[in-house]
């Protein structure tokens, strides 16, 4: 019996050795598989993003920067620093390697802290003075730096992409290049015959510049340089078929395009024909229909948008203000957030903007809406722009059409090139009937919406240009620019659904402390008032011809009383802070006692009845 005995023991701990080397083995060989069961799928990667992943040559290394003792009492930011933690965890293991994860606590007057301020990590400053680091920065092989100065935890929908934008700067080697192509004075120095002073380079122009290579294309080029990310084509008229040609086969070779074309560009000056008082309205218009159509949709060339509710007032003559229905400011909440290029934008100003649709029964070419007009609008002819002098004439006889019409857009799809065959001159071989794969441009049918009048005020300061932005237009130009400057894995990763799942229990106790606190604060302030009012009746009731510098035994009093009000109020302040403190930890203790203790107490209920439930059972077998 004892020698079985032995036996039996001996064979279960080599069964326990064998489990827990079964264990590691299967720990080794699935410690990649994990299954997301989060509510939003937040740790489900897209597409796009393990392209990006699975596309890095070189090691990246990314240093988390979070400021652990200065964020003890900020619960939601912890919460997000563990959400960030746990994604970058999530992208390493798809990059063999390539993603190098350094956490960094910035801790004051340390080595770490000038690290983040020399990579360029924002410091937001707290009340007590203490600094919040939470930032990302990145750095290649070749030494260059992408940053995120700041996590904020409002931004998290956009994390992914925030994240996506950082790798695919790194992996690039060479500097983004955007091509401006217009028929308009963005880069130009000209006199404004109207001021008679020198019109400057438009500022968004300027802006554009800091950002990217930007290289002017000629409104008359044969070829798009293939070295260009994306083509800014703004008031492209009077083209060449030549130039339609390059533009096309830019696009089916892959080439990103940024299209502002406008039925009446009320921003370009032409020279006043004397035989022709009245201007054509056409004169200002441009487009690129015959390439648009081809692949998939038009603007509308024949008509202007009128928009009753989002109509701008406008300064008339009389000195007083009016809506001009054809001037359109679209507000952020009407903006599509659902894409990158729009997330937390402001309102964009629009003036004399045409509209974007399908044309084509082609279901591959899809459009979707970035901006669009309210439902209380309608189409003015451009005709009408001839003889109009003042917006009360576009009042009369405008008709609502209860239609949203769109003005700016994003088209994607595989093309289909406008020329059944290149121009002459152009090697036949060369030609491309399609893109090859899906194309993704985005169109806006207004040019006036860049001009500076329509987003910013400019001042100058000593010699330098102060602007001040009222409207997003810029935004959205840069935002737009740099998404499609990216891959197409990049473009195509969406801004996700918010993640919250707040403490409401902890948000509770600390909104009710706050409440008490503002109102005991309250309460001091005001008897601090009547104390120095009371002050000054007191020195006003004085009628003794000394100086009236030295106090009264009253006023004295008073001072006194309420020294000690303000000390007895200060004590009942810390009160309240501790009792706040105090209830929050209490909270803390039953959740760890719950989680630690309660749970699997629970777990041993349950076995111990099941275990006594089965010997029942091998009784009544017995029996």
């Amino acid at each position: 019996m004892m020698r079985m005995k032995q036996l039996s023991r001996g064979a279960m701990l080599a069964v326990l050795v064998g489990l827990f080397l079964v264990a590691i083995g299967l720990n080794k060989t699935f410690s990649n598989f994990r299954i997301d069961l989060t509510e939003n799928r937040l740790y489900t990667l897209s597409d796009g993003m393990l392209n990006l992943l699975g596309s890095l040559d070189e090691p990246i290394n990314l240093y988390l920067f979070f400021s652990e003792k200065s964020t003890r009492d900020q619960s939601s930011l912890r919460n997000y620093y563990q959400r960030v933690l746990d994604v970058l965890e999530e992208y390493r293991l798809h990059t063999d390697g390539k993603l190098i994860i350094h956490t960094i606590d910035p801790e004051p007057f340390s080595e770490e802290e000038d690290r983040a301020a020399q990579f360029g990590i924002q410091a937001v400053r707290r009340p007590d003075g203490n600094s919040i680091y939470f930032g990302i920065a990145g750095t290649n092989a070749f030494g260059e730096v992408e940053k995120i100065p700041f996590l904020q935890p409002a931004r998290e929908v956009l994390l992914e992409y925030e994240l996506g934008q950082l790798f695919y700067s790194l992996s690039r080697t060479d500097k983004v290049v955007v091509g401006l192509m217009t028929t308009l004075d963005m880069m130009q120095v000209r006199m404004n015959p109207a001021t008679r002073q020198m019109n400057k380079p438009w500022v968004i122009t300027e802006q554009l510049e800091q950002l990217f290579d930007v290289r002017l294309v000629l409104t008359d080029a044969e070829e798009i340089d293939p070295e260009i990310d994306v083509l800014i084509a703004v008031h492209p008229k009077n083209l060449t078929e030549q130039t339609e040609y390059a533009i096309d086969q830019f696009i089916m070779n892959g080439g990103k395009g940024f299209f502002f074309v406008d039925p009446y560009a009320d921003s370009e000056f032409l020279p006043q024909d004397p035989n022709e008082p009245m201007q054509d309205p056409l004169a200002k218009s441009s487009n690129l229909n015959k390439l648009f159509k081809a692949w998939g949709f038009e603007v509308d060339e024949r008509s202007v948008i009128g928009d009753r509710k989002n109509a701008l007032p406008v300064a008339l003559s009389t000195g007083q203000q009016m809506r001009h229905l054809a001037m359109v400011g679209v507000p952020g909440a009407e903006l599509n957030q659902d894409d990158v290029v729009m997330k937390d934008l402001k309102a964009i100003n629009f003036a004399m903007a045409s509209h974007i649709r399908l044309t084509g029964s082609d279901d591959s070419v899809t459009l979707e809406p970035l901006i669009q007009t309210s439902e209380q609008s309608g189409l003015i002819p451009i005709e009408r722009f001839r003889f109009i002098g003042s917006p009360e004439a576009l009042q009369q006889g405008f008709k609502v059409t209860g239609e949203s019409y769109v003005l700016a857009a994003r088209i994607k799809g595989q093309f289909k090139s406008a020329f059944s065959e290149p121009p002459e001159g152009v090697d036949p071989l060369t030609h491309k009937a399609s893109a090859d794969e899906e194309s993704n441009i985005i169109v806006v049918a207004d040019t006036d919406v860049l001009t500076d009048r329509m987003w910013a005020q400019v001042r100058s300061f000593f010699g330098q240009n102060i602007v001040q932005a009222f409207a997003s237009n810029r935004d959205f130009l840069i935002n737009a620019a740099d998404n499609l400057t990216g891959s197409n894995d990049l473009i195509g990763i969406k801004s996700r659904s918010g993640f919250s799942r707040p403490f409401t229990h902890v948000d509770a106790i600390e909104e009710a402390a706050e409440q008490q606190f503002k109102a005991t604060e309250q309460r001091l302030n005001e008897e601090l008032k009547r104390t120095e009012q009371r002050l000054q009746e007191l020195q006003a009731k004085r009628t003794d011809s000394e100086a009236k510098t030295l106090l009264t035994p009253e006023q004295q009093a008073e001072i006194q009383r309420f020294r000690m009000e303000k000390i007895e109020t200060r004590k009942k302040l810390r009160q309240v802070r501790h009792r706040q403190t105090a209830d929050v930890e209490k909270l803390g203790t039953q959740l760890k006692v719950i989680n630690i203790g309660a749970v699997p107490f629970a777990v041993i209920v349950v076995a111990v009845i099941l275990g006594l439930l089965r010997v029942r059972r091998r009784k009544k077998v017995i029996n």
